[in-house]
């Protein structure tokens, strides 16, 4: 993430040469920024598959979630500095119900899905509920909100048929595994379902379009159960 907030600095000297400083600063106060960290840093970092037994083993939970925490203060607070007021903050879904995550963890009952992980994500998520409150509090003119993504998927995956799903464990594009999440779906020979609205996950990481337009839908017009203190809709019309 610190790449890309290089990236937006630069972006942002680029607005300032183009319409000047005072206009830049009262646009980034307008613009809506959605920031969402964490689940690579558990997939790709803390949960691969025997590379990070050793790691797990030196570095608890706690301490490495405290780590996440530290670096993304860190960032979100270089993002007000550089102008941004309205962040819509992400928090983890449940990865521990990814088909990947299902795999690894040899989760043999399809309604289950793999609880180190989604420990995992919890504990992450309390600590990030904890710091949008703090920086709220802290970085006058902030307006910070955290999104529940993990209640929502979690409401999605619990509650599939309601939602119109008729799968709620694989993956819709898949190549191997009983969950279709061993292997990425890409260039190599894959399989794909008749009907992916069908299905709540893509791939074995993603939720699929039809899920995230739920998603997205309860992030934009929600109640403070999905998404607080303010929902999309009114965090943009916010003075």
């Amino acid at each position: 993430m610190d790449a890309q907030i290089d990236y937006f600095a630069n972006t942002r000297q680029d607005i300032i040469s183009s319409i000047g400083l005072p206009a830049a600063v009262e646009l980034l106060r307008r613009s809506l920024f959605s920031v969402e960290i964490g689940s690579n840093d558990f997939l790709s970092n803390y949960l691969v598959p025997v590379i990070t037994e050793v790691k797990r083993k030196l570095t608890p939970p706690e301490t490495f979630v405290g780590i996440l925490i530290a670096r993304f203060r860190l960032q979100l607070t270089r993002l007000y500095k550089l102008g941004a007021r309205k962040m819509v903050v992400i928090n983890i879904g449940p990865i521990g119900c990814i088909p990947f995550e299902r795999e690894v963890n040899l989760v043999a009952d399809p309604d289950m899905c793999a609880e180190f992980p989604n420990q995992l994500a919890r504990l992450f998520n309390a600590k990030l509920r904890t710091l949008v409150t703090e920086l709220n509090k802290n970085l006058p003119g902030a307006r910070f909100v955290y999104a529940n993504a993990y209640s929502i998927v979690e409401d999605i995956i619990d509650n599939y048929i309601s939602y119109g799903f008729e799968n709620r464990n694989s993956a819709c594009c898949s190549t191997v595994g009983r969950y279709g999440g061993l292997i990425a779906c890409g260039p190599q020979p894959t399989m794909v379902c008749e009907d992916r609205s069908k299905y709540v996950f893509w791939d074995p990481y993603h939720p699929s379009d039809a899920s995230n337009m739920i998603i997205a839908r309860r992030l934009l017009y929600g109640n403070s159960s999905d998404i607080s203190p303010m929902n999309v809709v009114q965090l943009l019309q916010a003075s």
